[in-house]
């Protein structure tokens, strides 16, 4: 475990921004831990929540490694900011949003295998039909021929 004055200067903003306007994704059941950059001289912020998903036990996460946001759960990860034209402020708040729907079951994960093999991931909205035949159709790499469905869940 690391100090939060030893975060980089990307780390410290998130935790900043988090604290004044999220405070409640600083606080339990979320697990908040500091991990050690590959440059050793500085530290990222990781949030980790853990779900409950039928499958198996995963986490959603929140890290701000290598000056950008990932949100991550299950076998998918997204990025907000990172870019040269981002907005810190525009790139959390949509991190955040992304993270409540995850949490309240708005997005899911659709992973996609081939016969046992992963061949890759995404979020889908749960509103969307989940009409597999047209999503293993659209899906481009890796010949898919079936999908299992995660969904977040915040208790046994």
């Amino acid at each position: 475990m690391y100090n939060q004055k030893k975060l980089d200067h990307y780390s410290q903003k998130v935790n900043d921004f988090l604290k004044k306007n999220y405070p409640s994704i600083l606080e339990s059941p979320y697990r908040i831990s500091f991990h050690q950059n590959e440059d050793i001289e500085t530290v990222f912020l990781e949030i980790k929540i853990k779900s409950f998903s039928e499958e198996r036990n995963t986490n959603l996460i929140l890290n701000s490694q290598d000056e950008k946001i990932t949100i991550g759960f299950c076998s998918h990860h997204c990025h907000f900011g990172g870019w040269y034209e981002s907005k810190f402020e525009e790139d959390i708040k949509d991190a955040i949003s992304t993270i409540k729907k995850i949490r309240e079951g708005e997005l899911i994960v659709a992973e996609y295998y081939r016969d046992e093999k992963f061949v890759g991931s995404v979020f889908i909205k749960k509103q969307e039909q989940f009409d597999e035949k047209k999503l293993l159709k659209e899906w481009k790499s890796g010949k898919p021929n079936r999908i299992n469905f995660e969904r977040f869940r915040l208790n046994e």
